[in-house]
């Protein structure tokens, strides 16, 4: 992507100070239950010990890497799982930073088109797409970090998880290549 699209870079909050690094976080198959009040003691656990962690050591973004809803995903940008799943449990200060979202296949049992849709009704859900490219400066070191969101979904196709099945190949082969 870079070599036919000048790169664009996302801007980290300015801190201050000699700070020469990037901290992120990144979770995967955080997703509550399918039904009220669809949190788990779990995954408040889970989002207590993120926000103890990025209040001591900082965190400029989070990756939530899928299962964002289990089992099946959301049916529509209006769906209360944005509200009591994500928005309500990983509510803490320092948990407010944007949270690059990429879709699990529990996600595609659903309506991912809604959770990239939810990205223009919240502040840090940041999902553009089933494919994507980060690009950060890390602070006063003329370096760069890139990061591809890259759904598998998409690309093998989806299984069932719970039986131990593999990937049945891609729904639609000719736009997975």
């Amino acid at each position: 992507l870079t070599y036919c699209f000048p790169a664009v870079f996302q801007d980290l909050e300015n801190n201050g100070g000699n700070r020469t690094s990037i901290k992120f976080l990144a979770v995967g198959d955080w997703g509550g239950l399918p039904y009220p009040p669809y949190v788990t003691a779990v995954q408040k656990t889970t989002a207590n010990e993120m926000n103890a962690v990025a209040e001591q050591m900082g965190a400029d973004f989070i990756l939530a890497l899928g299962d964002n809803f289990y089992y099946r995903g959301v049916d529509s940008v209006d769906s209360p799982r944005f509200q009591e799943t994500f928005e309500s449990v990983y509510s803490a200060k320092s948990l407010r930073v944007p949270w690059y979202v990429l879709a699990g296949n529990h996600d595609h049992a659903g309506n991912v088109k809604a959770q990239i849709d939810y990205s223009l009704k919240s502040d840090r859900w940041k999902f553009p797409s089933y494919y994507y490219e980060l690009n950060f400066r890390i602070p006063n070191t003329g370096k760069t970090l890139t990061i591809i969101m890259l759904d598998t979904i998409v690309l093998c196709g989806n299984s069932d998880d719970f039986v131990d099945e593999q990937p049945r190949g891609p729904a639609y082969a000719l736009e997975a290549n």
